[in-house]
């Protein structure tokens, strides 16, 4: 059974319809979060835990640490997103490393038509940051406190 990531369904969400038609099941979206929350969703083979288009050593020494120190996300191994790097996982990289030495195929970087990477700008749109948002409320709630002292002030001194 193919496993589904839990970005998304045909209901909603993001999918991908190249990795749902890809019948060897080497291919899906690969999802990596950095220590300043930016999130990088990327098409790739299973087993590509740095997200470099291939499956190599690289990944390998990934999905190890992630087994040995009990770490889940993709960049740690867990490639069927179940929230453990387990034998399951193990199966995925294996699998996908075995068929791109079979075939000898590329790495999804070189074959990746350019224009399926640029989303289109109808479709994509700036998200402010929670953070953001909560420090322009603090700020404002600042400004009307100091204003209502002001002018309170102003009225007992006239």
């Amino acid at each position: 059974m193919r496993p589904t990531p839990d970005i998304g369904t045909a209901a909603s969400g993001i999918v991908s319809s190249a990795a749902a038609a890809d019948t060897t099941h080497m291919t899906t979206l690969g999802v990596m979060q950095d220590a300043s929350a930016d999130v990088l969703v990327k098409y790739t083979y299973y087993g590509d835990a740095n997200l470099d288009g291939t499956v190599n050593g690289a990944d390998y020494q990934q999905i190890d640490m992630g087994f040995g120190m009990h770490l889940t996300g993709w960049q740690n191994g867990d490639f069927n997103y179940d929230g453990v790097v387990d034998g399951a996982d193990y199966a995925l990289i294996d699998n996908t490393f075995n068929e791109i030495t079979a075939t000898g195929a590329s790495p999804l970087l070189q074959i990746a038509n350019s224009s399926d990477l640029i989303a289109a700008p109808a479709l994509s749109s700036a998200v402010p940051e929670p953070a953001t948002l909560g420090l322009l409320g603090i700020a404002a709630a600042g400004m009307l406190t100091r204003r209502h002292r002001r002018t309170t002030s102003e009225a007992r001194g006239a």
